[in-house]
């Protein structure tokens, strides 16, 4: 018989946290749909008189307000998901020793400048921080696009932060075709002030190259950046099929990691979403938080462990 001593799978930290927001989830939702349902009960209500000639109107009118009820109701529904959020995710992070935050600007404003694409439009949120083997970290969810009127997508995903565990030379590593220009630009990324010293297959495929400063290109060989390159070029077995490395920098003291991801992350609820699906979609969120943590910590080991390789070798 199975052990029936064992905690069972509701008494987990989510699950018992879910089951104590589950009432202010519902909540969000009644007040949404209330609110929906006035607007749509409005807009198609006079939608229907000015039809009948009650109201004296023209065409514009009797097109424009059943457009104006419908989108009225998908931004209805994105700020009752987005309240969802907001109310889970502080909680998601409690529970793995992590503190959120929805305003991301200060996080974004700080990145390296070499780090993503240059374009007008930045964007970052769910800012997540804590500590990962005694090692400052946090991280956010950012949109870079063009902007413009055929404004176009340029990463959206999940860039970390932390320090390294032991120093080591610093680095820059990024998609290669990221790094290539044509006509009279230079590229998204800048490279031309670094030294190219190896290029890298990823599982996906994917040519990474690797950039090393012009006087820090002969440490290609430190076993500390060679751990380090190796778990970030095998990071699609850590980090699952919709997600791939962009690029990452290190200073030598701190590292920040770029994963693109075709979906945003802790993305759950709204008017449509049933109690199932918005349980189900929280877990998700739940595993999509732990799998940075499982790549840092993966990364702090590297190092530490190409630490003590050196350490032999000099005793």
């Amino acid at each position: 018989m199975p052990d029936q001593t064992g905690p069972s799978a509701t008494d987990t930290p989510l699950e018992k946290t879910l089951q104590a927001l589950i009432p202010d989830l519902k909540a969000k939702r009644r007040l949404g749909w209330a609110v929906a349902v006035v607007v749509a009960v409005t807009t198609f209500g006079l939608t229907a008189l000015l039809l009948l000639g009650v109201f004296k109107g023209d065409l514009p009118w009797i097109i424009v307000l059943p457009m104006i009820g419908v989108f009225s109701v998908i931004e209805i529904n994105r700020r009752v998901a987005r309240s969802q959020q907001a109310l889970i995710l502080p909680h998601l992070a409690k529970t793995v020793d992590l503190t959120y935050t929805s305003n991301a600007k200060t996080f974004l404003d700080a990145l390296p400048e070499r780090l993503l694409p240059r374009a007008r439009s930045r964007k970052a949120g769910d800012w997540i921080s804590g500590t990962v083997g005694g090692r400052p970290m946090d991280m956010a969810e950012v949109k870079i696009e063009t902007g413009g009127k055929n404004s176009r997508t340029l990463f959206r995903g999940l860039v970390l932060h932390f320090q390294n565990a032991v120093p080591m030379p610093a680095f820059f590593l990024a998609v290669e075709r990221q790094t290539k220009g044509w006509l009279m630009f230079s590229g998204w990324i800048k490279v031309n002030d670094l030294v190219r010293v190896d290029t890298i297959t990823g599982r996906s495929g994917e040519n990474y190259g690797i950039w090393l400063s012009r006087t820090g290109a002969s440490q290609q060989q430190h076993p500390a950046l060679q751990a380090v390159l190796d778990v970030l070029t095998n990071l699609e077995t850590r980090i699952g099929s919709d997600a791939r490395l962009f690029s990452a920098t290190s200073t030598g003291e701190e590292m920040h990691i770029a994963l693109a991801h075709k979906r945003d992350l802790f993305h759950f609820g709204g008017l449509f979403a049933s109690q199932d699906k918005i349980t189900s979609g929280i877990r998700d969120a739940f595993d999509d938080l732990n799998v940075p943590l499982r790549i840092v910590s993966a990364l702090l080991d590297a190092e530490a462990q190409a630490d003590k390789v050196v350490a032999g070798q000099q005793a």
